[in-house]
């Protein structure tokens, strides 16, 4: 009721637009959000909040084409200012950063796109978390695995692209999600737990 009543009383304020989408999102109540978000956003183009969360209750609603354009608003990995961002460009034959970002959880949901970064012609270095190495270095579409934080020298890389970006660069849709399985046990592992 707050934030109805500020955004009534602030009309020219993005803030409780956003507070009323994040809540909305929150409560399930994504049509709501989504307005809201959508409001927010168009009065402050520029507020980053306001993109993300609207960026998620799009995504959450299936709206895939215009989710992800709001959901790249997410803050740049200050580690990486040197490179440039890769959007999609043409890259073939050169070494792209997959940079990590997010838990654990979403790396291994977003790790099924790998391949598809690969099809693209480049080269794929890729961070990961150390709890996960063992098990990133059998996905698809990776040519080397760097422990989080020991990237090396950033001049060997051409460009990154944050691993929550990477269904962005691909332009997926609710149809091209990959369905294939692509999470694997390590067979020597798996017997030792069979037994």
């Amino acid at each position: 009721q707050l934030f109805l009543e500020a955004a009534r009383r602030i009309p020219d304020r993005a803030d409780p637009h956003a507070n009323l989408a994040f809540l909305y999102h929150v409560l399930g109540r994504v049509d709501e959000a989504i307005a809201h978000g959508q409001a927010a956003v168009a009065i402050d183009p520029n507020h980053l909040l306001a993109h993300v969360n609207l960026a998620q209750s799009l995504l959450l609603a299936g709206d895939y084409a215009h989710g992800w354009p709001h959901y790249e608003w997410r803050p740049p990995d200050d580690r990486l200012s040197t490179l440039p961002r890769w959007h999609g460009e043409d890259f073939a034959g050169a070494r792209v950063l997959v940079s990590r970002e997010q838990g654990l959880g979403d790396f291994i949901a977003l790790a099924r796109f790998f391949p598809g970064l690969a099809a693209r012609g480049v080269t794929l270095t890729v961070e990961a978390p150390a709890a996960a190495l063992p098990l990133v270095a059998s996905f698809d579409g990776i040519d080397e695995v760097r422990s989080e934080g020991d990237l090396g020298d950033l001049g060997r890389y051409a460009a990154y692209v944050p691993i929550a970006s990477i269904p962005s660069v691909l332009g997926v849709g609710i149809d091209t999600i990959p369905a294939a399985p692509y999470l694997r046990a390590d067979a020597a592992r798996a017997r030792r737990f069979a037994e």
